[in-house]
């Protein structure tokens, strides 16, 4: 045991004497590369020169990446939709289940990249009464100037008992941006929708969220 503890210090200090030979001759022939060629401190400075440059110009960029991550704006726009068009399922198993595909329009109103856009929803609200929904469908946004973008967004029906004792139903769900055109062409964005019934036939679209490039 002491002879193989010997022969492995013998084995680490002859490995380390190496190492530093290596490091030191490593030295010696960038110090001699110097003195045999005048040109060797010119092409140092100039290599510090370009890593310098290196750093600053992803400095840059980074600032450039945050500051269009800063950009993203903050959506919270309401639009009453009326529709224009539809059509209906009606099941005939006296479940009261129906699929309604609508064409609604209206015009967005709050703060955020999306207001006073004109709206028209291409909806599919697949409905049970008192049980649960799914609708779905695209929102399109055009802005005064023509630029148009594209809303999916999808929604989950609920009903909870009402204070009149009739089901009440909510409509909460998400949105994201599919497209767009103009100023939204490359927009990407997302948030939360609800909807609510503001007449018989009348829909109040809720939307907030970010929209960004």
């Amino acid at each position: 045991m002491m002879t193989a503890k010997k022969l492995n210090s013998r084995r680490d200090v002859t490995f380390g004497h190496t190492r530093a030979n290596s490091v030191c001759g490593l030295c010696f022939s960038r110090i001699t590369e110097s003195e045999s060629d005048p040109t060797f401190l010119i092409n140092l400075k100039a290599e510090n020169r370009i890593e310098r440059n290196v750093i600053v110009l992803c400095c840059v960029l980074m600032q450039a990446l945050l500051a269009g991550q800063a950009a993203a704006a903050e959506l919270n726009v309401k639009a009453v939709m009326s529709p224009k068009e539809q059509m209906r399922l009606e099941f005939a198993d006296g479940s009261g289940h129906f699929v309604l595909m609508v064409r609604r329009e209206g015009k967005a109103d709050g703060a955020g990249p999306l207001a006073g856009a004109g709206v028209t929803e291409y909806g599919w609200h697949d409905i049970e009464p008192g049980v649960a929904g799914d609708p779905r469908g695209y929102l399109v946004f055009t802005a005064p100037g023509g630029d148009v973008a594209y809303v999916k967004w999808r929604v989950r029906a609920v009903f909870v008992p009402g204070t009149d004792g009739k089901p009440k139903l909510l409509d909460n769900g998400f949105w994201e941006i599919a497209g767009g055109t103009g100023r939204f062409r490359g927009a990407k964005g997302a948030g939360t929708l609800h909807i609510k019934a503001v007449s018989p036939t009348d829909r109040e679209y809720s939307l907030t969220g970010e929209i960004g490039n």
